[in-house]
């Protein structure tokens, strides 16, 4: 998983580490204690949960993260899509407000 991070911020998918965090589902500290075990008391690991997170979004093969396979995304295909850092707009909200109100 920690390769993968870097070979998608190599590639421009993502440009920080909080980036894939977000996307993944695991928090900032944690990512820092699983690159530096030996910097903390307490060990952590990628969860299947967060596993599966990385392999839906960025179209990662679980054969490369389990060091099975050289390819890191799915048949070679690099299916990648950046991540979304749109916020919604007021007249999403609007939109919004006047759906309810029809309610």
């Amino acid at each position: 998983m920690l390769e993968l991070k870097e070979i998608l911020k190599a590639k421009g998918v993502i440009r920080f580490d909080k980036d894939f965090c977000d996307i993944v589902g695991i928090l900032r500290q944690n990512l820092y204690q699983i690159q530096n075990p030996e910097k903390v008391k307490r060990i952590q690991h990628f969860t299947p949960q967060h596993i599966e997170n990385a392999g839906k979004y960025f179209g990662a093969d679980m054969n490369f993260i389990f060091g099975l396979s050289p390819e890191p995304f799915i048949s070679g295909q690099k299916r990648i899509d950046k991540p979304s850092t749109k916020r919604s707009t007021s007249t999403s909200k609007s939109k919004e407000k006047t759906e309810k109100q029809n309610l």
